[in-house]
């Protein structure tokens, strides 16, 4: 088994304990390519969606000792990094500024209202399930992906919550 990308190394033997494979089934040395080679263009990115197609992953030397061949990957299996790796660490920010943190205060304010509560209560649990499906997974901004067009209904309908009260 690898190493996965502790934040903390002591945390390695629980999460261990709790899952049989913490490196994600591998996703931990993609997530390092893809972190080491963000450090090429930290400020403007790759482009939107390019990086896994560009010469820097085509090109790379087989690396037998790992469990992923990066050669022939799409994604980085992990929203967030791939949404840096595409615009940049300034853009990527933002984009999960306006995905994550927006919805959290939208929820609150729409909680404030009792008609709203039900609904903001599911709409905050489609962010937050999307939001941790993301980690694992990469569909931010991807028009075509249901994954995508959850976390949209689910970030739109908050802000929508926050600024109007639901009629009975």
């Amino acid at each position: 088994m690898t190493n996965a990308l502790p934040i903390n190394p002591k945390f390695s033997p629980i999460t261990e304990k709790i899952i049989e494979d913490s490196t994600f089934t591998g996703r931990d040395e993609i997530w390092r390519f893809g972190i080491e080679n963000l450090m090429r263009h930290p400020w403007t990115g790759f482009g939107a969606f390019s990086f896994w197609l560009t010469p820097i992953v085509s090109r790379q030397e087989p690396n037998y000792e790992a469990s992923w061949d990066v050669r022939g990957i799409v994604s980085g299996h992990n929203s967030y990094l791939d949404t840096m790796l595409y615009y940049g660490i300034p853009a990527g920010l933002v984009i999960i500024l306006i995905l994550v943190v927006k919805p959290m205060r939208d929820y609150i304010r729409a909680y404030r209202e009792p008609a709203n509560r039900r609904l903001a209560d599911f709409f905050m649990m489609v962010v937050v399930l999307m939001t941790y499906g993301g980690m694992l997974e990469s569909f931010i901004l991807s028009r075509a992906d249901p994954l995508w067009m959850m976390l949209v209904l689910g970030v739109f309908g908050l802000s929508m919550l926050a600024r109007r009260t639901v009629r009975r």
